[in-house]
C-alpha cells in the first residue's frame, strides 16, 4: 500500500472514530501485537476515548486519552474495514469495538502488525532504514530533496522506488511523477538538470497531495472492493501501447530492475 492511501485511511478513521470509547478488543493471533500481551492491550485501552488518528511514516497511529497510542503497520494486501451496526466475522485479524462501529483489520500473509506505545514515543517507531523523505511530511523541502538526490546514482525510477530518496511511493506514483516532470524513467540521475530536479520535486509533492485530497473520506465498507483505483486519470501507468493523453504517441513499457516503467517517448526525454 502506497503512502497516499495510508494517509487517506488515517484521515478517514480520524473523521469517523474520534471521541468514541473502546468497548472491546479481539486479536486472532498473538503475533499480530508486538511489545505487549492482548490482556495488557485491553487493560490499557478499554473504556478510553480515541483523541485522534494520524499517520507517522507508514504507520496509522491511534492516540487515546491517558497517553497511550496504538500504531498499525498496514502491509501490502492488508485492509482496514468499518462495520457500522453490523456483526464483524470472527475470522478477522483484529477488531476494536467502538460501540456501534467496529474497526477491523484483515491481514494477509501475517506482515501487518500492531504496536502499543506511549503517545510521546510515536517518533521512535521503527521505520525503514532507507532514510528517504516523506513526500507528504513537513521535512519534504527542496533543499532536503536536492541534497538527497545528489547522493543518488543510477536510473531515476529505480532510485525513487528504493526509498532512499523518498519513501512510500510505488511504481504508479513514480511513473506518473516522472511523466509530469517530463523525465525518462530510465535516465540516470547524473544526467538530469537542476530545473528537471526541481520539477520532479514539485511533481512528487503535488501528485501525492492531489491523490490524498481526491480519495477524501473513504467508506472502508466490508463489502467494498478495496482496489485503490487511482482517483483521477493516469497518463502512463499500465497504459502500454495506448495513446498518450497529451501528444497521442504510443506509451511504452520497459523492464527496469524488478519493475516495469511506463512512459511516453515523446513527452519524456
Amino acid at each position: 500500500m502506497e503512502l497516499p492511501e495510508i494517509e487517506a485511511i488515517a484521515r478517514t478513521l480520524n473523521a469517523k472514530l474520534c471521541r468514541r470509547n473502546v468497548k472491546g478488543i479481539r486479536l486472532a493471533s498473538k503475533i499480530l501485537l508486538r511489545g505487549a500481551s492482548g490482556k495488557h492491550l485491553l487493560d490499557e485501552l478499554s473504556g478510553k476515548s480515541l483523541k485522534r488518528v494520524e499517520r507517522f511514516a507508514r504507520y496509522i497511529v491511534m492516540c487515546f486519552e491517558g497517553g497511550n497510542a496504538l500504531a498499525l503497520y498496514l502491509a501490502s494486501g492488508g485492509q482496514m474495514l468499518l462495520y457500522l451496526g453490523e456483526k464483524a466475522p470472527a475470522s478477522l485479524s483484529a477488531r476494536l469495538d467502538f460501540g456501534n462501529i467496529i474497526l477491523a483489520l484483515r491481514s494477509q500473509g501475517g506482515s501487518s502488525y500492531l504496536i502499543l506505545i506511549k503517545e510521546r514515543e510515536i517518533e521512535e517507531l521503527p521505520v525503514s532504514r532507507s532514510g528517504g523523505l516523506d513526500p507528504l511530511g513537513r521535512d519534504y523541502s527542496w533543499p532536503a530533496f536536492s541534497f538527497a538526490l545528489a547522493k543518488q546514482k543510477g536510473r531515476i525510477k529505480e532510485r525513487l522506488l528504493s526509498g532512499g530518496l523518498v519513501f512510500g511511493l510505488g511504481s504508479l506514483y513514480c511513473d506518473e511523477a516522472l511523466f509530469r516532470a517530463r523525465i525518462d524513467p530510465g535516465r540516470k540521475i547524473e544526467r538530469t538538470s537542476l530545473d528537471e530536479r526541481k520539477d520532479l520535486f514539485h511533481c512528487i509533492r503535488d501528485l501525492t497531495t492531489e491523490a490524498v485530497e481526491a480519495y477524501g473520506i473513504l467508506e472502508l465498507a466490508p463489502k467494498q472492493k478495496m482496489s485503490w483505483t487511482f482517483p483521477f486519470p493516469l497518463y502512463v501507468y499500465r497504459r502500454r501501447s495506448a495513446a498518450c493523453l497529451k501528444c497521442k504517441t504510443k506509451i511504452k513499457g520497459i523492464k527496469l530492475g524488478r519493475q516495469y516503467a511506463y512512459y511516453c517517448p515523446y513527452c519524456q526525454k
